[in-house]
């Protein structure tokens, strides 16, 4: 029992409930000689505990282990929420480098195989929570001569030299068309072996290297 002399409560008890995850509800008991008070007045205040960091939702690319070709193309849009502190910070990677919220994926763009979005966010009390994203990007032997298109039109490659890739890519969708794959594998690796011959030469060397990785992921995913 203690008084306070200056608002003349002689008897101060309080206890917390929880009637719900996160939520306070202080309960305080109060008497007062005055009379200023009715006899065991209850006054109660509720408020958040937050030791949690913010909720992520990455929305897109989708769903999970989603598989894209290398013609395709996605954003990354994610949202973070904190309904206690709220929001500080939010940043988001891709592969590791700095990327942001609607950012372009463009799978051209993309080295074939798993790539880990990641985004992390940090609250107004320091608490932070991380959520990941992964998809996938691989060829098909129609995104492949959808990509030597490309590459040619954003002259990658110079002319000279897309007429002779096209008719490789061409060749290669025909006879996988046929079911002779085994065909269409001879054709994608001779077309590896005048991709790395060229690049630097009338071929980007960066556009050369990621379409023989396209080809490779392409054979190695037929067997």
């Amino acid at each position: 029992m203690r008084r306070n002399s200056r608002s003349g409560v002689s008897r101060f008890r309080a206890h917390t409930v929880r009637p719900e995850k996160g939520v306070e509800l202080v309960n305080v008991l109060v008497g007062d000689p005055t009379d200023a008070l009715d006899a065991g007045t209850i006054l109660s205040e509720s408020f958040v505990l937050d030791a949690t960091g913010p909720t992520i939702d990455i929305t897109s690319p989708a769903p999970e282990g989603g598989v894209f070709d290398t013609d395709n193309v996605s954003n990354i849009i994610f949202t973070a929420t904190d309904v206690g502190a709220g929001v500080a910070s939010s940043s988001v990677t891709l592969d590791g480098a700095p990327a942001t919220n609607g950012q372009l994926l463009d799978m051209f763009f993309l080295a074939p195989g798993v790539h880990p979005i990641v985004v992390t966010a940090i609250d107004n009390l320091g608490n932070s929570s991380s959520a990941t994203r992964t998809f996938e990007v691989h060829a098909t032997a129609e995104s492949l001569d959808s990509n030597i298109d490309r590459a040619c039109n954003l002259g990658l490659i110079k002319a000279n030299l897309c007429n002779a890739l096209k008719a490789k890519t061409r060749a290669a969708l025909a006879a996988h068309n046929r079911g002779q794959h085994a065909t269409e594998h001879n054709i994608l690796r001779a077309l590896i072996h005048q991709l790395d011959t060229k690049r630097g030469k009338g071929l980007d060397a960066a556009t050369a290297d990621r379409l023989i990785g396209f080809i490779e992921d392409l054979i190695a995913e037929r067997g």
